[in-house]
């Protein structure tokens, strides 16, 4: 899925429970990753986080239990990344285990299976 250039939110809810979302594209042109956007996305595998992004809301990628990459282009202050349940697991900890007011960008991936264990690829 690529989301179009114009979009500069994704809301609320937008793709939760999108069975058959294995990849999106997220624009920089988006700011703002809205509560529960990718909520469900059981096939989701991963995702790239353009540096545009200043905001993820609540649950926006929970129960994603496919996703194995997340890729932070750039960072999101602590304030803006708003739940512990944003993402699957630990991902949250360690995305501002180095930085902790802006998080650290990078590409995070953890094994098939894992519930909880997110490793930061060094570059």
């Amino acid at each position: 899925m690529t989301i179009p250039n114009s979009v500069t939110d994704i809301g609320r809810e937008a793709f939760a429970s999108c069975r058959s979302l294995a990849g999106v594209v997220i624009p920089n042109s988006v700011t703002t990753i809205g509560d529960g956007a990718f909520f469900d996305c059981k096939s989701l595998t991963v995702v790239t986080i353009p540096d545009s992004v200043a905001s993820i809301e609540e649950n926006a990628f929970d129960y994603c239990i496919s996703l194995t990459g997340v890729t932070f282009q750039g960072t999101i202050p602590s304030i803006n990344f708003n739940d512990w349940y944003s993402f699957p697991g630990d991902l949250r900890d360690k995305f501002y285990a180095a930085n902790p007011a802006n998080g650290t960008p990078g590409i995070y991936t953890r094994p098939n299976g894992s519930a909880s264990v997110w490793t930061r690829q060094e570059q």
